[in-house]
């Protein structure tokens, strides 16, 4: 008798942990709104897409999604999200894309920071820029802080802030944290046209990324970094306004 009851008891608990695993995994299948796209199985629209749009940062990660106009999103080196539809379309920002809420933030491919080389934690950053920031862009959140070298200054810290939706602006600090510049991408096409004809003139073969930046000086003028490519190197070079190349990397 004694051995039935235990039987029975055994049974039971068996049935029961079958029961509710079973119901564990059916959960965590109906509701995968998001799958982790490996970077080799990313459309080659979308990469190309980066590449010419987005010439200084790279793709980190890729999500897939369901209910949501988004099919595609991806993390770029500098924290941002950038969505793609089903066609491949760029749609923009894809921070607030993911189905389900509101900001995007740790899904799927997550938030984190220090995957690259060069990457800082941006709870790290040094006293002098912090405090610049939120002394002359208050409202704004710092996305990403990453050690780089410009050809004109040396060694810098680029940090990604931005305000809301908006796109974001890239601040550079030199060596001792003093500002240096700010940097927005803009369209190859409304740079100067005596930048335009200097890339023409002196780099014929390579082909010009969509976009570049502007880079914004401390003392009130303005420099261009043009993104270019050949079929086996790749160039950031800075011009003048005037169309006088500074230097290139």
């Amino acid at each position: 008798m004694m051995n039935r009851l235990i039987y029975s008891a055994m049974l039971a608990i068996g049935l029961f942990a079958a029961c509710t695993k079973q119901q564990v995994l059916n959960t965590a299948s109906s509701s995968a709104s998001e799958q982790n796209l490996p970077i080799a199985q990313i459309p080659q629209q979308v990469i190309s897409y980066v590449d010419n749009n987005y010439p200084d940062a790279d793709i980190s990660s890729a999500v897939t999604v369901k209910n949501s106009s988004a099919k595609t999103i991806v993390r770029l080196s500098t924290n941002e999200e950038v969505a793609f539809d089903a066609t491949n379309r760029c749609m923009g920002n894809g921070s607030g894309m993911h189905p389900g809420d509101g900001h995007g933030g740790g899904h799927g491919h997550g938030n984190e920071e220090g995957h690259h080389p060069g990457d800082i934690s941006v709870d790290s950053l040094a006293s002098a820029i912090t405090t610049y920031i939120s002394t002359n862009y208050a409202g704004y959140t710092t996305m990403h802080a990453h050690k780089d070298s410009l050809c004109t200054v040396g060694a810098v810290i680029d940090v990604m802030v931005r305000n809301g939706s908006a796109e974001p602006i890239k601040l550079v600090f030199d060596a001792s944290n003093n500002f240096v510049m700010s940097c927005s991408r803009i369209d190859y096409t409304a740079t100067p046209q005596t930048v335009q004809d200097s890339v023409t003139a002196n780099y014929a073969g390579f082909t010009v990324k969509s976009k570049c930046e502007q880079l914004n000086l401390s003392a009130g003028t303005a420099q261009y970094r043009i993104f270019m490519k050949d079929s086996s190197t790749r160039k950031r070079v800075i011009f003048e306004a005037t169309g006088t190349m500074v230097c290139e990397q």
